[in-house]
């Protein structure tokens, strides 16, 4: 199944370049820049896999469509909440300011607090799935 390991390597290489963001003098935090790339190889990949779904050989690769499936829909979330923060950074919007939990939106804030035990996992889940390999 070459296009599954194609997806994985593409993943496994794939960076977020993070910028230092200072708006005037004052610091604003950081932003993720490059967004565009990954929303355009989220849509390539995931179009990749629903052909694959839709395959009547997909047998013994349902497991790993469907969890590549979930990866890339953990990341669309995830890119699409960094996107909120840039721009709220940017703006001065309702959720922006100084890049601070507590000033986001109840159910954002909710969303950014679960970031890095949803990596952390997500993290941990991929290295079994490599050891088991």
């Amino acid at each position: 199944m070459t296009l599954a390991r194609d997806i994985e390597e593409t993943w496994a290489s794939s960076r977020f370049v993070v910028s230092k963001y200072v708006k005037g003098n004052v610091d604003r935090g950081f932003t993720v820049g490059g967004v565009d790339e990954v929303v355009q190889l989220l849509d390539d990949n995931c179009m990749q896999l629903q052909g694959m779904a839709g395959s009547r050989f997909i047998g013994p690769f349902l497991n790993t469509v469907q969890r590549w499936e979930q990866t890339l829909s953990l990341i669309s979330e995830v890119v699409s909440v960094l996107n909120a923060l840039a721009y709220s950074l940017r703006t001065d919007s309702a959720i922006g300011g100084v890049l601070q939990v507590g000033k986001f939106k109840p159910a954002l804030r909710a969303t950014v607090r679960q970031f890095p035990a949803i990596l952390k996992k997500e993290r941990k889940k991929r290295n079994q799935h490599k050891s088991c390999n």
